[in-house]
This record gives structure tokens, sequence and C-alpha cells, in this order.
């Protein structure tokens, strides 16, 4: 390399140098604050209720946070674990609370099933918080149509 290379690479990269160091700039810093607590309950249906197999039933639940989603998880626990349903609703921007109604639609299970649901709050850094299970139980209403028309199936 001759001189007057060297010397315009040294200035070159000495002008790069300064412009990157010249004067402030905003920069992010992530979120201002704390984020508060996540938290998930499920509103309906209550522990020990029973739903119609082979139905559509509704599936109401409250979270709070800095929240930017929330879910349902249906998951048949005998004979075998399953998830029989699931359902997501993501937020355009954060919310601090929501009140959220998932249809839910239940397959066939033979009477006596145990169903667990749960649901899933989302914060906006990703982190996820799971409710407090609710435990129902599902009902042939073909077979037993006197206890679905207690349950108004």
């Amino acid at each position: 390399m001759t001189k007057f290379g060297t010397v315009a690479y040294l200035l070159g990269v000495g002008g790069i140098g300064l412009i990157a160091c010249q004067g402030s700039r905003d920069r992010p810093t992530g979120l201002d604050g704390e984020i508060p607590e996540t938290t998930v309950l499920i509103v309906s249906p209550a522990n020990d209720t029973q739903l119609p197999s082979d139905s559509v039933s509704t599936v109401a639940l409250e979270a709070s946070g800095l929240l930017q989603a929330v879910e349902v998880l249906v998951i048949r626990r005998a004979p075998v674990v399953d998830t029989i349903f699931n359902d997501r609703m993501e937020f355009e921007g954060p919310r601090s609370f929501v009140e959220e109604a998932f249809t839910v639609t239940l397959p066939s299970l033979v009477t006596g099933t145990p169903i667990e649901i749960r649901g899933v709050a989302e914060n906006v850094l990703g982190a996820r918080r799971f409710s407090q299970p609710v435990f129902v139980t599902a009902v042939e209403c073909d077979i037993f149509p006197v206890t679905c028309s207690n349950i108004g199936g």
C-alpha cells in the first residue's frame, strides 16, 4: 500500500469513528419501570361442573398484568392425558386487564371423563402464567338426558 493509500485508509477509519461517537442519540432502553405481576383466573365453568360431551361450551377468564395474549387449554385427564382444545387471543397492544370468553368445542367423551381447564396469560416479555386448574366432568347427553337438562345441554 502506498503512503497516500495508508493515509486515506486511516482518515477513513478515523472519520467513521468520529461519526459513530458524535453526539448523544436515543438508544432503546427497554420498558420503563417494572412489569406488574401477571394473574389469570378461570371464571366459568366452576370446579366440579358437568359439561355435555360432544357440545359447545363457554370458558370465561380474567387476566391482569401487562398482557399481550391470553389462551385457554382444555385437557382430558383420563384414560390418557391429551389436550382436546386450545385457543389463543393476541392483542394489538399491551392490555392491563382483560375479560375474555372462549367458545370451546368438546369432542364426544365417555360420561365421567375428567377434564382440566386452564387459562394462560402472556405478558409483553413472553413470560406465561397459568391459572389454577378447574376440574369438570363430561356427560353423554344422549345416555343421560336428565342430567344434561339440568346443565343446559
